[in-house]
């Protein structure tokens, strides 16, 4: 009897360890490790963003934009569709907009992602296309060396790279390389 009784025993320990292996978590074999580092936190995040920026008692820039984040360290705040529109003496001559922005701490920008550039103070208005765009803010310059393409009314040029200097009365221009005009005289 004491022989049965030692083998249910066994048997009884047996049964509760495999219940207990069972039931205890555990990590899956053979699976590589896809632990990601943390990534860096900004030091600032902003939704519905708008600002204005004033020098001297007049409006230079304003900006909006879905979201923004701001990393001090790199010195660096990125934004989420940005709409940049740049005025000159109170009145508002260019806008970008682009599905993001890097702005650094200089003031420079650079816009990422199906930029429009859009002369406001002419007309018909020049617009711009392409997908990266750097501006200046000290030089007042927009540059390229991306593909571009240039539209005024009925003529259009595509090229490859472009800069435009802002800060002249009327700003010209300057398609780098592998220009193609189309020109309507209608």
């Amino acid at each position: 009897m004491k022989p049965v009784r030692n083998i249910l025993l066994w048997i009884a320990l047996i049964f509760v360890g495999v219940l207990i292996l069972r039931f205890l978590p555990q990590e899956p074999a053979d699976q590589p490790d896809t632990a990601q580092p943390l990534e860096e936190i900004p030091d600032i995040t902003a939704t519905g963003l708008h600002t204005t920026r004033i020098e001297n008692g007049l409006k230079t820039i304003e900006t909006t934009a879905d979201s923004l984040a701001s990393f001090e360290a790199r010195g660096q705040t990125y934004l989420t569709n940005p709409h940049v529109r740049l005025f000159k003496k109170e009145v508002p001559n260019w806008n970008i907009v682009s599905d993001t922005a890097t702005v650094y701490t200089n003031n420079d920008i650079d816009f990422k992602g199906n930029v429009v550039v859009t002369q406001l103070n002419q007309t018909p208005s020049v617009i711009l296309t392409t997908d990266f765009i750097k501006y200046s803010e000290e030089n007042q310059i927009i540059a390229t060396d991306q593909p571009v393409q240039a539209i005024k009314g009925k003529q259009r040029a595509n090229a490859i790279g472009m800069r435009v200097d802002l800060g002249t009365i009327n700003p010209v221009i300057h398609l780098l390389s592998d220009v193609n005009l189309q020109y309507d005289p209608s």
